[in-house]
């Protein structure tokens, strides 16, 4: 006897029931597979002379479409109106005026005489 065994016989314990092998379950049907090696791969419906006009055909449409370098100038710089609103805005300034002013001949001209007169020597 074995030390399991003999355990058992001491606790008590039920010998366990030998288990039932399950039973095979019965064939299932298989599936039948179609040849489709004697077909021929293409359609012999559509002749030769179809076949090639029809290639023609859409080599002669695709002619007229664009490609997308004809359709997009990457050179032409696009703008939305989606970030004017977070655009700085330049104020009218003294500053802007007195430096429009010095820009031109007259202007500074007009400028030197005016400084004379605010600041006089004597």
């Amino acid at each position: 006897m074995t030390f399991e065994e003999l355990l058992r016989e001491f606790t008590g314990e039920q010998q366990p029931q030998p288990r039932q092998q399950p039973q095979p379950k019965a064939p299932t049907r298989e599936t039948v597979y179609e040849s489709y090696e004697d077909e021929p791969s293409w359609d012999s419906r559509v002749s030769d002379d179809e076949a090639k006009e029809t290639y023609n055909r859409s080599v002669r449409e695709a002619k007229k479409l664009k490609t997308l370098d004809e359709l997009v100038d990457l050179d032409q710089p696009i703008q939305s109106g989606h970030f004017r609103g977070y655009e700085i805005k330049e104020e009218d300034t003294i500053a802007d005026d007195i430096l429009n002013t010095l820009q031109d001949a007259d202007g500074a001209k007009r400028a030197i005489i005016l400084s004379e007169i605010i600041n006089r020597k004597y």
